[in-house]
C-alpha cells in the first residue's frame, strides 16, 4: 500500500465495481456504492492496520488518502470504534478537516440537488 499507482489503482477498481453493481441493482446511483464500498474498505484498513500493528503497519498517508477520496465516515467509525491512532493529534485534526469538507460538499450538493441533476442531464445530452 505504499504506492501512489497502488492506491489509484485501488480507488479506479471501487468505481468499475460500483458501476456493475449499479448495472445489476439500477435504483442505486453509483456515487452511493463507491462510497459505501470506499467507507468500508477505509474501516477494513483501520481495522487491520489495528489488528496487525506489530507486524506491518498501513502507511498514514493511504488512510488520508482513502479518507479524501471518499472513504472518510469509514476512517471516523474506525477511529471510535477501534480508539486508532487516538494520540496522533495531527491525524486527527486532517480526518476532522477531511470530514468538514465532505459534509460540506454533500449539503451543498443536497441543497443544489435540482441544479445539479439538469447540468448533470446537460453533459450527458450532448
Amino acid at each position: 500500500m505504499c504506492s501512489n499507482g497502488f492506491r489509484i489503482l485501488i480507488m479506479f477498481l471501487f468505481t468499475a465495481v460500483s458501476f456493475v453493481l449499479n448495472n445489476f441493482f439500477s435504483s442505486i446511483p453509483v456515487v452511493v456504492w463507491y462510497l459505501v464500498s470506499i467507507n468500508i474498505f477505509t474501516f477494513l484498513l483501520m481495522f487491520a492496520d489495528k489488528m496487525y500493528q506489530e507486524k506491518k503497519r498501513v502507511p498514514q498517508i493511504s488512510l488520508i488518502y482513502f479518507s479524501i477520496i471518499g472513504g472518510v465516515f469509514g476512517t471516523v467509525l474506525g477511529y471510535a470504534i477501534f480508539k486508532y491512532k487516538s494520540q496522533n493529534k495531527y491525524f486527527a485534526y486532517i480526518q476532522l478537516f477531511i470530514l468538514i469538507l465532505w459534509i460540506v460538499t454533500i449539503v451543498l450538493i443536497l441543497k443544489n440537488l435540482e441544479l445539479v441533476v439538469s447540468t448533470i442531464r446537460e453533459i450527458g445530452g450532448k
